[in-house]
């Protein structure tokens, strides 16, 4: 990591957005810098993912998240910084499994689910000259409509 030249980790943070009109300015300042050639992009893209990267991991840690908590002093509501913190449940998980009746339901499904990724693999495979033919309806279908999208993957060292 750069020197930060007398700054403290928590300053740089400081210097980033801390509104929604500022984060509208922020990208606008930053999409200007790379369209007009001031940044290389594929440097930007990677110091924006270590950003991102940086800041995911802080905020799943324990420790941090038990900070946080305890700052909104019990309270289940607090607005300040341009924000509202609210305490909520999240994640909450049920255990159906012991219901023999849920049971059944799941394996019924689980097999209509392999049942249906059967088709879609002949499906995938029809092409113009190797029709798949609808079991149901007997059709015959020359290939399936496909779309995609690509995008660049970042992987970090």
């Amino acid at each position: 990591m750069e020197e930060l030249e007398g700054m403290s980790v928590a300053s740089v943070i400081n210097l980033m957005p801390s509104a929604k009109e500022q984060i509208s300015e922020f990208n606008r300042q930053l999409k200007y810098e790379l369209m007009s050639g001031r940044e290389e992009p594929l440097k930007l893209l990677a110091k924006l993912k270590y950003i991102e990267k940086c800041v995911s991991d802080f905020l799943k840690d324990d420790e941090v998240y038990e900070v946080f908590t305890d700052a909104m002093n019990g309270d289940k509501r607090f607005e300040g910084y341009g924000c509202v913190f609210e305490t909520a449940e999240t994640g909450t998980k049920y255990d159906y499994t012991g219901s023999s009746e849920w049971n059944e339901f799941e394996n019924s499904i689980k097999e209509i689910r392999e049942q249906q990724k059967s088709v879609e693999t002949r499906l995938k495979t029809a092409t113009s000259k190797t029709p798949y033919v609808d079991s149901i309806t007997g059709e015959l279908i020359f290939g399936i409509p496909k779309s995609s999208r690509s995008s660049i993957k970042v992987t970090l060292k």
